[in-house]
């Protein structure tokens, strides 16, 4: 066989040879730009999810921003308001006490109420054995600072909270009123 005839066999085989690896680069490369849209089009539904998600993620961020402050309002309403009760409560605690006062007073002074405390406490008196009639020698104690003529001067007049030091009852709040009644004067 002559040599021209080898080397046209031999280029044949080349081209034949380079057309294959052509064919194979190229279809190496459609595989790989398939694999490169392919994931380029997840990558872009990743993102499109993720920036959904981020939104999503933003609008509970200020919807719990929201709330925090709505807590922080109602929270600051409910201290004012328990200052407000507080203060109230004081006020009228401070008033029942004025109030107790008054009425403490008012019974001091009252005449009527002076003679039921003496019944009441010439009832307990006989229930213990002791009291009008019963003194077995005894100096009798008197609740209210009337002077007796029964005492013998030991006991007489008032003793305890709120007695003088002669014995009769220590000026009160109301001793200035001009209506008081003196209930160290004798009783009618």
């Amino acid at each position: 066989m002559d040599p021209v005839i080898w080397i046209v066999i031999a280029v044949i085989a080349l081209i034949i040879v380079i057309a294959l690896i052509a064919l194979a680069a190229r279809n190496n490369n459609r595989k790989k730009l398939t694999e490169a849209s392919e994931l380029r089009r997840d990558a872009r539904q990743r993102e499109k999810r993720l920036d959904h998600q981020e939104a999503a993620a933003r609008e509970q961020e200020h919807r719990a921003g929201a709330a925090e402050q709505e807590a922080r309002a109602k929270s600051a309403e409910a201290d004012m308001l328990r200052a407000e009760a507080d203060h109230r409560r004081g006020a009228l605690d401070e008033q029942k006490s004025h109030v107790r006062r008054m009425e403490r007073t008012a019974e001091k002074l009252d005449p009527r109420h002076r003679a039921d405390d003496d019944a009441t406490l010439d009832d307990r008196s006989r229930d213990r054995g002791v009291g009008p009639g019963r003194d077995e020698g005894r100096p009798r104690v008197r609740t209210d600072s009337v002077d007796d003529p029964q005492d013998s001067g030991a006991g007489a007049g008032m003793s305890g909270p709120g007695a003088g030091p002669d014995g009769r009852r220590a000026p009160g709040p109301l001793d200035d009123a001009p209506d008081r009644i003196d209930p160290d004067a004798p009783r009618r």
